[in-house]
């Protein structure tokens, strides 16, 4: 009796271990496969580890983490929920792959000892506790991805996949910092981190669902479009607030990362006087050199010391 007791404990703390997130809100044209098999979509279910889910042109998805951290997929997008281990537990491991289309992620505090990584077929981005976006998006005649940090930090590295260890291309791996952003291109070709700006990360939260578009905000009647409701703009200024929460103090304080720090409402007059100030700094070296110069060429060369012989 009590080997089947525990048998049937050991089974609950599986399953609650494999339900590790939940379908929060969804919209549009979404599908959940799970083992090839297309699942009821239903709000709250819960979602395992090998989950894909998929969206369609207008679909977009809300998941939701044991640990409250919540991942947003906008439309055209393949995503799967690789491996889930330990989620909700001190010692978690997450693997995500976003196939194609955007994903917004806000994810908690990761320790020491977890680990929480996105992939898309061209990068890896490894999280430490942030808020940041990932495209895997085709642009011109090749995939490229991307990733947007707005808050917090997150490491990236390329992958390089049939390259000989000959290879001229070293691996190499960068730091986004807040309101940067990064791409990586087919082969491991990444860019250096350069700023992102407010509106780039509007548009990539319009993009994945976490801000209604224009379109979502408006319904279509025979009399034209109507104004978007009052209920609706509220939502939407909740969720910009909610966006950028401590991100601008996030970007006064000092880090130690040699990452570019970027403020979201800089102001010319502090860029013009360091400006002034190292052109007199500069001016002032040069003369100093120019005097150093002419005082040592004024000065007589010694005389050479006696030798051995003439000394005797």
């Amino acid at each position: 009796m009590r080997s089947h007791l525990c048998l049937l404990l050991l089974l609950l703390g599986l399953a609650t271990s494999l339900s590790a997130a939940t379908l929060e809100k969804f919209s549009g044209t979404v599908k959940v496969m799970r083992f090839f098999k297309s699942l009821e979509l239903k709000k709250g279910m819960e979602l395992k580890s090998k989950d894909m889910i998929i969206t369609g042109a207008k679909g977009s998805v809300v998941i939701r983490l044991k640990d409250k951290s919540t991942l947003n997929l906008g439309a055209e997008t393949r995503f799967k929920l690789s491996s889930l281990k330990g989620e909700g537990s001190s010692n978690r491991k997450v693997e995500m792959d976003l196939i194609e289309g955007a994903g917004l992620f806000n994810v908690t505090s990761i320790k020491e000892e977890e680990s929480f990584f996105i992939r898309t077929p061209t990068a890896v981005a490894g999280v430490r506790g942030t808020r940041f976006g990932v495209r895997y998006v085709k642009e011109g005649r090749r995939f490229v991805s991307s990733i947007a940090v707005i808050k917090g930090r997150v490491a990236v590295r390329p992958v390089r996949r049939f390259q000989r260890k000959s290879a001229n291309q070293p691996k190499k791996e960068i730091e986004l910092t807040a309101m940067t952003q990064s791409s990586v291109e087919p082969g491991g070709s990444m860019s250096e981190p350069a700023p992102l700006s407010k509106e780039d990360a509007l548009q990539l939260a319009g993009e994945t669902g976490l801000i209604p578009t224009e379109s979502e905000d408006s319904s279509s009647s025979e009399g034209g479009e109507a104004a978007p409701s009052e209920d609706s703009s509220a939502e939407t200024e909740a969720a910009v607030e909610e966006l950028f929460e401590g991100v601008e103090a996030e970007l006064i304080e000092p880090t130690s990362s040699s990452g570019p720090q970027v403020i979201l409402t800089p102001t010319t007059t502090t860029s013009s006087t360091s400006t002034e100030s190292l052109q007199e700094i500069n001016s002032t070296v040069q003369e100093t050199r120019k005097l150093v110069e002419e005082n040592t060429r004024r000065i007589p060369t010694p005389p050479a010391p006696p030798s051995q012989t003439e000394a005797q």
